[in-house]
């Protein structure tokens, strides 16, 4: 199980009731997006080009062909090149000055992520925390960018394993999902993302304040959620927007949305329509074996 807790509050929690965690704070631990990490080199690329471009917002054509360029010819020159290496290039380009300063700033911003001396490690069986608590939270982009690659990571460590897709292999948990909704590109990447996850049996769960979180594509996002589970809020327009994606009437609206109180939520699984409440706040009994019961 994997968490990419924003602000650090997963950990604190879980440190606080007593969990075993390993974990992985993000940049002491290098996030090494450059490293082919369970994929060839050729296919590494692209993944790393196209989570610049989602995080980024890179939509222009010169600049895309650039950054595609500068990473190819990286690669050419070493089987694990450096960013050192990409601004290296980058600088070589003598046309499009402008356009390569603003390449060279993003580059410099995502090595920001490799500072530490060891990569970040993902231990099978365990509850692991890839925090981004200690990266400034005024720069959404490079957020973004460590989101979305540590999904990516994740993906390809996991389909390396032959999975067995009748069976949940592994679980990622990715908070406030306005990170990867602040763009199309953004969306785009996080939905091919989760398509490719279905298909290696991993349970992906996302966490956002609205459902204006996830922009445009965000009937895509409610058609394909097994599990959705709506926390409390005394908001009556977040219950109006819920309503363009589940059987939401005025009886249960009055009657058991707006009277939601802390730990409890109304939630609905796939196939069936029904809203059920429920409470969360739940406390954990053990017997004499010391079993959860």
């Amino acid at each position: 199980m994997i968490f990419v807790d924003v602000k650090g509050d997963i950990s604190k929690r879980l440190f606080d009731r007593g969990y075993r965690i390993n974990y992985q704070p993000i940049p002491f631990r290098s996030l090494d997006p450059l490293y082919p990490f369970f994929i060839s080199p050729d296919l590494r690329i692209g993944q790393i080009f196209d989570t610049i471009v989602a995080a980024y917002n890179i939509v222009n054509p010169r600049l895309q062909a650039m950054l595609y360029e500068a990473l190819r010819s990286a690669y050419d020159r070493s089987y694990r090149p450096s960013w050192k290496n990409v601004l290296e290039i980058l600088r070589s380009i003598d046309s499009f000055r402008y356009e390569r300063s603003h390449l060279e700033r993003v580059i410099t911003e995502v090595s920001y992520l490799d500072k530490g001396s060891y990569r970040y490690e993902i231990k099978w069986g365990d509850i692991n925390i890839v925090s981004l608590e200690h990266i400034s939270k005024e720069r959404e982009e490079i957020l973004s960018f460590a989101t979305l690659m540590v999904f990516q990571d994740i993906i390809n460590y996991v389909s390396n394993l032959n999975p067995d897709t009748k069976d949940i292999g592994a679980c990622i948990v990715l908070d406030e999902a306005w990170l990867v909704s602040r763009s199309d590109l953004g969306l785009s990447k996080m939905l091919n993302l989760l398509k490719l996850s279905r298909g290696y049996g991993m349970s992906v769960m996302i966490a956002a304040q609205s459902f204006q979180d996830l922009g445009k594509y965000v009937s895509r996002y409610i058609d394909n959620v097994g599990l959705l589970l709506m926390m409390g809020n005394p908001n009556k327009y977040f219950w109006v927007s819920a309503s363009r994606f589940v059987k939401l009437d005025r009886k249960i609206l009055t009657e058991q949305a707006l009277r939601l109180g802390r730990g409890e939520a109304i939630i609905r699984i796939m196939p069936k329509p029904e809203l059920i409440p429920v409470s969360l706040d739940l406390d954990i009994d053990t017997d004499k074996n010391n079993e959860a019961i």
